[in-house]
C-alpha cells in the first residue's frame, strides 16, 4: 500500500464523514415546519365547538418537562382526564406531584375553553379512579374571558426580564384570579425575600444537577432538533431555551459539555434578579387532590399574567420531596403556620355554633390561641424583620378574633 492509496482512502473517509454530518444537519427539520405545527395547535376553537378542539386547548397547558402526563376519555356530555403514569418522571418527581399539578393545569384550561364556547362545568377530582378529573358540561351562555383568550399566547419564558415592578393593581388582579379552595398564594416582591428564595433555588438546582439520575431523566426529555420535537410531540425543545438546534446524535454530547451547575445557576440568578417577583403556590394538604388545585390556581395565574402582558416561567427546583431545602427555623415556621390555619378554622366553627358554646369552651379556645401566640413569638425572635412583622400581624389577628368574635 503506497502513500497515495492511503491519502485517497483517507480522503474518502473524510468525505463520507462530512457527507454524513451534512445529511444529519439537513435531516433536523426546519423551524418553519415547527412553527407551522405550533400555530396549528393554537388555532382558534371551531364554532360550534368540537370536543377535540377543547382537548387540543387543554393540552396547551404546561406540564413538568412537557411530558403531557394525561389521557382524555370522551363520553356524552363529559370529558375525563386520566393521569398517564407511563409519562412520569420519578427522578425529579418521585411522589408524582408534578403529574397532578399538570393535570390541574389541563383541567382548568379545559374548563375555561368550554365556558367560552357555551359549555359550563366544573372539574371534579376523583380519588377512587387513580386521581382522574371529571368534567361534565352542559349548555349555557358563552362566557368568554381574558383567561381564555390568553390560552394560545401563554408560554414559559426562560429569559432575563426587564426588572420593572408590577403595579399594585396588577398584583391584586393576579392574586384575585388565582384564588382556589385549598391553595395559598404567596406573592414575593420584596428584594431581600426574593434573594433568600433565589439562594434556595440555586441550592436545590445544584443538588439536582449533581444527581446522575436527574440528569439522565432530563436528557431523555430534551428534543434537540425541530424534526424530533415534531415527531415526539412532547418534551423540551432546546431552541426555546436559547440552545442551538442540533442533530439528535450531537445534542446529547453538546448537553454534556455545556450543561453545568455553575452556568445554570448563573442563568437562574440573572432571571430571578431581573424579575418583578415570585409567586409561590402552597396546597393545604400534601395529596393529589390538592396538587390538582395548585395546578388550577397556577394556570389561572399564568393566563392572567399573559393577559396583562407579563412573562413568567416555572422555578420548581425547591419542590423536591427527596430533599429538604428549608432550614430548621423555616420548617418550624411552616408547621406553626399550618397550626394557625387549623386553629383559625376551629375558631370559625365555634363562632358558627356560638349559641351552643359554654364558658368552658370559650376558655379552652382562648388557651389554644394564647399557646399558639407564644410559640409564634418565640419563633419570631430568630427570624428576619420581615417575617417578624408577618408573625406579629398573625398574632394580632388571632387576638382580635378571640376578643371580638368569640368571647
Amino acid at each position: 500500500m503506497n502513500r497515495r492509496t492511503v491519502l485517497i482512502g483517507g480522503g474518502a473517509v473524510a468525505a463520507l464523514a462530512a457527507g454524513s454530518a451534512y445529511a444529519s444537519f439537513k435531516g433536523m427539520g426546519s423551524f418553519s415546519a415547527y412553527d407551522q405545527a405550533a400555530r396549528a395547535m393554537r388555532a382558534p376553537v371551531s364554532v360550534p365547538p368540537q370536543t377535540q378542539d377543547l382537548i387540543r386547548y387543554a393540552t396547551l397547558a404546561p406540564s413538568g418537562h412537557n411530558t403531557q402526563p394525561w389521557r382524555f376519555a370522551i363520553a356524552e356530555g363529559s370529558i375525563v382526564i386520566h393521569p398517564d403514569f407511563s409519562r412520569r418522571t420519578p427522578a425529579v418527581d418521585p411522589d408524582d406531584h408534578h403529574v397532578f399539578v399538570s393535570l390541574g393545569c389541563a383541567a382548568e384550561t379545559l374548563a375555561l375553553a368550554a365556558a367560552a364556547q357555551g359549555l359550563a362545568g366544573e372539574p371534579v377530582f376523583d380519588a377512587a379512579a387513580d386521581g382522574s378529573i371529571g368534567f361534565a358540561y352542559r349548555a349555557a351562555s358563552g362566557a368568554p374571558s381574558v383567561l381564555f383568550d390568553a390560552i394560545p399566547q401563554r408560554q414559559s419564558t426562560r429569559a432575563e426580564y426587564d426588572g420593572r415592578p408590577v403595579s399594585a393593581e396588577d398584583l391584586t388582579t393576579l392574586a384575585a384570579t388565582a384564588v382556589m379552595p385549598g391553595v395559598d398564594l404567596i406573592l414575593i416582591t420584596d428584594a431581600p425575600q426574593r434573594d433568600r428564595l433565589r439562594d434556595l433555588v440555586l441550592s436545590a438546582n445544584t443538588a439536582q444537577m449533581s444527581d446522575p439520575a436527574f440528569v439522565r431523566e432530563l436528557k431523555s426529555w430534551l428534543r434537540f432538533s425541530p424534526r424530533r420535537a415534531l415527531d415526539m410531540g412532547d418534551g423540551l425543545y432546546g431552541p426555546t431555551s436559547g440552545s442551538p438546534p442540533l442533530p439528535e446524535w450531537l445534542g446529547p454530547r453538546f448537553f454534556d459539555l455545556f450543561f453545568k451547575a455553575k452556568s445554570e445557576n448563573d442563568k437562574y440568578a440573572r432571571q430571578l434578579q431581573s424579575s418583578a417577583g415570585i409567586a409561590v403556590f402552597v396546597g393545604a394538604q400534601v395529596d393529589p387532590e390538592h396538587w390538582v388545585q395548585v395546578g388550577r390556581a397556577c394556570q389561572r395565574f399564568a393566563l392572567q399574567a399573559t393577559a396583562l402582558g407579563l412573562k413568567c416561567c416555572f422555578v420548581n427546583q425547591p419542590v423536591d420531596p427527596r430533599r429538604c431545602f428549608m432550614t430548621k427555623p423555616q420548617t418550624v415556621f411552616e408547621t406553626t403556620r399550618r397550626d394557625s390555619q387549623d386553629l383559625h378554622k376551629k375558631i370559625l366553627a365555634n363562632i358558627a355554633s356560638a349559641k351552643g358554646q359554654t364558658w368552658t369552651d370559650v376558655k379552652t379556645m382562648q388557651a389554644e390561641v394564647l399557646a399558639l401566640a407564644a410559640r409564634m413569638k418565640t419563633i419570631a425572635e430568630d427570624q428576619s424583620d420581615a417575617i417578624k412583622a408577618g408573625l406579629r400581624a398573625a398574632i394580632g389577628k388571632l387576638g382580635r378574633i378571640v376578643s371580638h368574635r368569640v368571647v
